[in-house]
């Protein structure tokens, strides 16, 4: 970010604090300025680290830039700052393919949310299936009362099929983040989604079960991991047991499904 027009120009800045992405439950302890998602800013007369975002520029704070600016160099630069980004944003949003002033890639984000929740809500987490057994995914153990069933899981003959059956939910933020010419996505969702289960034995269909898969928060951080926190239900009680480690297992098809949601936003956003 450029803050002196020239090497003349006595303004200076100098401030920190931690910007909308910081999370210090995410990390022990603090990282401060070495938070992985850039959520702490700091300025020396320069920014060394973090994102600038609008709570950072801004929006009433006192450690924000502009009360700063004010702070330190008086209303006239506070004035020429604000009438400088506004210049740029208009820029950017007319330009036809990336920002003109960031030619050189040094730093560019844009705030892709509403594209990135159309996205995931209208075409991704629609097509999510799971089937059992499979790779990396197991029955679990039947109620007892299905004795019939359990008798055909241990022959190797039943099968189950767990497909999303609407979209409840998508909340969240993301952010599309260009870095010396390296891309990134930051993203926090919330997710609830209606599934269905179908138990076969062999191609006869035995059992329907339904419920709702909730993701309280699955960030761009959980992607390498091998489980995530979630909530699961069945509406068929006696079935909770067996529905809810089944459906937690969907991990696998989602984590891929959003690997495939960073890699269109990457194609989509990097000019």
């Amino acid at each position: 970010m450029l803050l002196r027009p020239n090497g003349v120009a006595q303004l200076q800045l100098n401030g920190e604090g931690p910007n909308k992405r910081y999370n210090v439950a995410k990390a022990r302890p603090p990282p401060l300025h070495m938070c992985p998602d850039d959520g702490y800013v700091c300025f020396q007369d320069s920014l060394l680290c973090g994102v600038m975002d609008k709570a950072w520029l801004g929006d009433g704070q006192k450690n924000g830039l502009f009360a700063i600016l004010l702070r330190d160099n008086g209303a006239a630069a506070a004035a020429e700052k604000t009438a400088a980004d506004e210049a740029a944003a208009m820029a950017s949003q007319n330009a036809g393919a990336g920002s003109t002033w960031n030619s050189s890639q040094t730093w560019e984000e844009k705030e892709i949310s509403k594209w990135s929740k159309e996205l995931l809500r209208e075409e991704l987490l629609p097509s999510l299936t799971l089937s059992l057994p499979s790779e990396g995914a197991a029955l679990p153990a039947l109620p007892a009362s299905q004795e019939a069933l359990a008798a055909a899981a241990a022959a190797g003959s039943l099968s189950a099929e767990l497909r999303v059956t609407a979209v409840e939910k998508v909340d969240g933020e993301a952010t599309h983040i260009i870095s010396r010419g390296k891309q990134r996505l930051v993203f926090e969702f919330t997710l609830k989604l209606q599934l269905q289960m179908e138990l076969r034995e062999g191609e006869q269909l035995r059992e329907i079960l339904s419920g709702t898969l909730t993701v309280a928060e699955v960030t761009n951080d959980e992607l390498q991991q091998p489980k995530f926190p979630s909530k699961c239900t069945c509406e068929q009680r006696e079935w909770s047991a067996f529905f809810e480690p089944a459906a937690k297992q969907c991990w696998l098809p989602l984590r891929a499904l959003l690997e495939a949601y960073v890699e269109q936003a990457k194609t989509k956003w990097r000019n």
